[in-house]
């Protein structure tokens, strides 16, 4: 794939990113970074921990660009909104999926996780 080619199908992907409440995200990139956008931890990068494995084909390509807050937040609305489908709508479920993946679906991760969130937004 091209840089090009990325770049396109990473600015549609990022164009249909869902907004979540503002508080809910705050209380996100608290619990993920503290605010602080160059945090990496393994395969998560910026603000919100996005794991650049799972991220649109351009940051796959060049992973450093979750550092820059704009394109970390749309990765992270992406991946949350994606949790929140496999959760039917449940946020909690997304947010402990968020987090643990497929054990916080099944409901056996992520639960305090996800409260922590909930109550500080």
């Amino acid at each position: 794939m091209t840089v090009l080619t990325a770049l396109w199908l990473s600015l549609a992907a990022w164009s249909k990113a869902p907004a979540f409440p503002a508080r809910l995200e705050a209380a996100l990139v608290h619990a993920e970074s503290r605010g602080v956008p160059w945090v990496k931890n393994g395969p998560c990068m910026g603000l919100w921990q996005v794991n650049y494995r799972f991220a649109s084909p351009l940051v796959r390509r060049y992973p450093v660009l979750l550092y820059l807050p704009p394109i970390g937040q749309a990765e992270g609305r992406l991946a949350l909104a994606y949790w929140r489908r496999q959760c039917r709508g449940r946020m909690r479920c997304a947010l402990a999926a968020y987090t643990c993946g497929w054990s916080g679906v099944r409901g056996t991760c992520g639960g305090g996780y996800a409260d922590g969130i909930l109550v500080r937004k």
